[in-house]
């Protein structure tokens, strides 16, 4: 049995938002009549993160992507318009820890550190191009890696590489079910938060 330490209530706790990039790995639905796959589009969120300790917190999230889809079929390949929206709520380890006090002189803190983070979380993808009853939305297990600076007068600012990790198929159950396939929503993203501190 794994024993978990009381938490202290955040000490610091970061409000911002990203702006990226969507990056999905391999096609949606690939048959002998037709190949869906998302393509890479810009991705834009908001997120809040709390850190009960220098080293381990919590973070939630969710984004907008306008991904089109390239449809293959019968030799041609058409562009069809979606949304893909992804969420997620991770637990987070920084072995570089989080500054929790305030800056120094000039605005200054300590040095960028260094977080990963794990847990669960929802992709979900809508549109016309989806003309499915079922599996529109998919639970996602979500990995991720990231930095961040100290806190300063302007606020934090960060880089992190998300991966959700999902289990797409349409149509579970019936004549029009689609191959059941694992994918990869990647997310590369700079972030913008005002860091609220106790």
């Amino acid at each position: 049995m794994l024993f978990l330490p009381a938490l202290a209530p955040a000490q610091a706790i970061d409000l911002g938002g990203h702006i990226g990039f969507y990056i999905p790995l391999g096609a949606m639905v690939e048959d002998a009549s037709v190949q869906k796959r998302l393509q890479t589009a810009p991705i834009v969120g908001a997120d809040v993160m709390a850190w009960p300790t220098k080293h381990l917190g919590f973070a939630g999230n969710v984004a907008w992507a306008p991904a089109k889809v390239a449809v293959s079929a019968g030799g041609q390949v058409v562009d069809e318009g979606s949304n893909v929206i992804l969420a997620s709520a991770r637990l987070l380890y920084a072995f570089m820890p989080i500054q929790l006090g305030r800056p120094g002189p000039g605005g200054r803190g300590d040095p960028w550190s260094l977080y990963i983070g794990a847990g669960g979380g929802l992709a979900s993808r809508s549109g016309a191009v989806w003309s499915y009853s079922s599996g529109l939305t998919s639970a996602a297990l979500v990995l991720s890696l990231g930095t961040k600076t100290a806190n300063s007068a302007w606020g934090v600012v960060g880089l992190e590489l998300s991966d959700y990790i999902s289990h797409a198929q349409f149509d579970a159950g019936t004549p029009t079910e689609t191959a059941s396939r694992v994918h990869h929503d990647l997310v590369i993203a700079v972030s913008f938060a005002y860091r609220v501190l106790r």
